[in-house]
């Protein structure tokens, strides 16, 4: 009776002129008396008890195929919740996290499956999740129609020209069999290349437009950068981000109206192939920039991002180029950076 209310699988075996009705015996070939006592658990009042992240890749899948309603919500409340944005990066590097993430989305759950899409895109388009194979080949079915994290996961593995790629073209090249092996090659460049940039310090960052005339006019872009972790207005805010992407460069000015505006310069992928210079304007709502840096990052993806320069040199730069800036919008003037690298801390040159 407590089986049948909880199983609708089981409530049917029982109800209906079937073998298991007169023997009343249903057997579980497909899974272990452990596993199965705490599938039980789990379920009856008195007994509640919360599956691990290990338990769960066992569980979900049986609670699914015996349709027991009550445990498949269960699953999905926990793993709504650690899929949360300040919760997946604790469990970033678990296998067990990456299967209930396919779990969540083949099995169609519908608080966490939106959520188990999120973290596929940020972990395949950061290189968070490329160190072994299996879980890259396991999250691609989950961003296949997504053309912005297909992009950015392209872009630094195969080249800037992905950019120019369809959607089908991108589905072509990531169902490749060689295509995870390569995307854990490259996250070995990438580590490495995040072991560089703790070295490379680049100190008073400065964007100088070229002529005496510019210089004065143009206060906006013209000036001093400060440098800061994660990302600004078209990256997420998270500060773990790899490569290139690990830091920005910022300067703020006051418009006529006294809003406060930014500029920003950034890499646009994890090994630095493009760098773009690009303005926020101040907010309708009269936000004018003050305050910590938490409260103006959390706007900055809200405001009008316009593309000022761009820099596309045919290499990979994990510091701001210097030169080659290439004018975006008409009627600017070329500019070029004016820092050092500032090393004196270290000996790793």
């Amino acid at each position: 009776i407590v089986l049948a209310s909880l199983s609708t699988y089981v409530d049917t075996m029982l109800s209906s002129p079937m073998k298991e009705r007169e023997s009343k015996r249903i057997s579980f070939p497909d899974i272990e008396p452990e596993m199965w006592e705490k599938a039980i658990r789990c379920l009856v009042p008195g007994y509640l008890t919360l599956p691990s992240l290990e338990d769960m890749c066992t569980l979900l899948p049986f609670y699914d195929k015996y349709q027991f309603e009550d445990g498949i919500k269960l699953c999905d409340g926990m793993l709504f919740t650690l899929l949360s944005e300040d919760r997946r990066l604790e469990f970033v590097g678990s296998d067990e996290y990456v299967q209930l993430v396919v779990l969540s989305h083949n099995l169609n759950l519908p608080r966490s499956r939106s959520r188990a899409v999120e973290f596929a895109s940020y972990a395949l388009s950061t290189s968070l999740c490329w160190k072994k194979e299996e879980n890259i080949r396991q999250l691609l079915p989950l961003v296949e129609n997504d053309s912005s994290t297909m992009v950015s996961l392209l872009v630094g593995l195969k080249g800037r020209h992905c950019r120019d790629m369809t959607l089908d073209e991108m589905r072509s090249v990531t169902k490749e069999d060689s295509f995870p092996k390569q995307c854990v090659e490259r996250e070995n460049q990438i580590r490495d290349q995040d072991g560089v940039l703790k070295y490379l310090n680049v100190s008073e960052l400065c964007l100088q437009c070229l002529g005496e005339r510019e210089r004065q006019y143009l206060p906006a872009v013209n000036g001093a950068y400060i440098r800061r972790l994660g990302g600004d207005g078209c990256f997420s805010t998270f500060r773990s981000l790899p490569g290139a992407l690990k830091y920005h460069y910022h300067k703020e000015w006051k418009s006529y109206d006294e809003h406060v505006c930014r500029v920003v310069l950034q890499a646009m992928d994890v090994f630095g192939l493009v760098w773009e210079i690009a303005s926020f304007p101040g907010g309708d709502d009269g936000e004018d920039g003050d305050g910590d840096e938490a409260t103006r990052e959390e706007h900055a993806p809200k405001r009008q991002r316009s593309v000022l320069y761009r820099w596309d040199g045919g290499y990979s730069s994990l510091v701001p180029p210097k030169r080659g800036w290439e004018v975006v919008q008409e009627e600017r003037p070329e500019v070029e950076l004016i820092y050092d690298i500032d090393d004196s801390k270290n000996n790793y040159f």
